[in-house]
């Protein structure tokens, strides 16, 4: 079995952690975020360095990968690539289309020859941000809404022009920095699904779209917003067609997804789910 841990940066923070060595990796207890059924976990971690400065960072390790996805792995780059290295991976691919992602600290991974058997990613705190669905659950001023939402959508068509795409663009995976007198700046989070193309598909705008809309619940966002959110959106030539293709594929997701079920969620529905995750 196969070992490697890369760490990019904060290398003295992790030393002191011990947070620099599989095992520490591993071992740590504490700041737990969000358990997936005991297969990955997410943990938030505070840690200091000799110079007293604190840094908020987030580990999230692969306990149980799916080993479907290691043979997948084999056969598309004729080698076992993790979890949290195609993460990383991915994350390096939006940033060089100039897309806003966490900072990468580190990753480490344990291979056989078939499959992964553990792998982590560590990734810096996106400080003074929140999540899309945050800031339109909380912003009540109409310029600021519709300039985020036109950045949101901008940055989402740089994305697709770029050949990329995500099963999981969700409102709750963008993360919004601003004020009311700056631009607003946004990051992607949780990428490790990305769809390389060399050209824009327009089926996978259109699922990319429909998720991010169905994600968004219906008290937090306006019919007129998400018009105007797809009117912004670089492959809109025409917002009739992709307004009415994105309509349809959301109807599937609502119909087929029970993830879903809350867009039609009230308002203080949605905000208890939010202080209770």
């Amino acid at each position: 079995m196969k070992q490697f841990i890369n760490i990019e940066s904060h290398a003295e923070h992790l030393r002191v952690a011990g947070l620099d060595t599989m095992a520490g990796i591993k071992a740590w207890n504490g700041g737990l975020v969000k358990n997936h059924r005991g297969r990955r976990d997410v943990s938030r971690i505070e840690v200091a360095g000799s110079d007293g400065v604190l840094r908020v960072l987030y580990l999230k390790r692969t306990w149980q990968p799916y080993r479907k996805d290691g043979f997948s792995s084999l056969f598309r780059h004729g080698r076992v690539v993790s979890y949290s290295r195609q993460e990383w991976d991915n994350y390096m691919a939006l940033r060089r289309v100039g897309i806003g992602t966490p900072d990468l600290i580190a990753y480490g991974e344990e291979c056989g020859p078939f499959w992964e058997r553990f792998s982590f990613i560590l990734t810096g705190e996106i400080r003074d941000s929140i999540s899309l669905d945050q800031f339109l659950d909380q912003c009540r001023e109409p310029h600021l809404r519709r300039s985020t939402l036109r950045e949101a959508a901008l940055t989402v068509g740089k994305m697709h022009r770029a050949g990329l795409f995500t099963p999981d663009l969700y409102s709750r995976h963008i993360f919004v920095s601003c004020q009311s007198t700056s631009q607003p700046r946004l990051c992607l989070i949780d990428m490790a699904r990305l769809d390389k193309c060399s050209r824009m598909v327009r089926q996978k705008v259109v699922r990319d779209l429909a998720l991010l809309n169905v994600s968004t619940p219906h008290c937090l966002l306006s019919l007129l917003e998400r018009r105007e959110f797809i009117r912004a959106h670089p492959v809109c030539t025409n917002g009739q067609w992709l307004f009415r293709a994105v309509e349809k594929k959301s109807q599937y997701y609502l119909r087929k997804r029970r993830k879903f079920n809350g867009f039609f969620a009230t308002h203080s529905k949605v905000s208890h789910q939010r202080n209770s995750e």
